[in-house]
């Protein structure tokens, strides 16, 4: 959004479907952005549908996704529809194979989030777009985060999440 010109506001996945499709629309979503065209977007999904149902064991959010595809049963193309009209400002991304440009990216921030802490001594462990450090440095992570963001998109500020 932020390379769009605008502020995300709101769930970016509960502006599409029933809050119950959320996991199928998160999914979704982030095919959509490393996919290059619709039909390798809606092929993708259906080879992670089958890939999930073949496996003896899922992680929990593996289950909420089947779970929500079998209530479902989605037609990928009016998904992906209804989500470039729910996101017009990024819209142009989908399918487009941004998604390497966009990871690009969320490594140089994250790059420079693990930077500034390491410039005050603070161990930090990097999982993907989220980092683990000890619990009484949270605060300064979440501060190094924030800065990394602005720093890479002026006048834009991210939701950060304690987990």
């Amino acid at each position: 959004y932020a390379i769009g010109g605008k502020q995300i506001s709101g769930d970016p996945y509960n502006s599409v479907a029933p809050k119950q499709m959320r996991p199928l629309i998160k999914k979704l979503l982030l095919t959509v952005l490393n996919a290059s065209s619709i039909r390798e977007a809606a092929s993708s999904m259906v080879n992670q549908v089958f890939t999930l149902r073949s496996k003896p064991l899922l992680k929990e959010r593996d289950l909420k996704f089947l779970k929500a595809w079998r209530r479902y049963n989605p037609n990928w193309y009016e998904l992906i529809d209804r989500l470039k009209a729910a996101h017009p400002v990024i819209g142009n991304f989908f399918c487009s194979g941004a998604g390497l440009y966009l990871q690009r990216i969320d490594a140089q921030i994250m790059r420079n989030v693990l930077l500034k802490l390491a410039e005050k001594d603070i161990p930090c462990l990097p999982v993907h777009d989220s980092a683990i450090v000890q619990y009484f440095r949270a605060n300064e992570l979440q501060r190094a985060m924030q800065e990394a963001y602005e720093e890479q998109f002026p006048g834009f500020h991210c939701g950060i999440e304690a987990k």
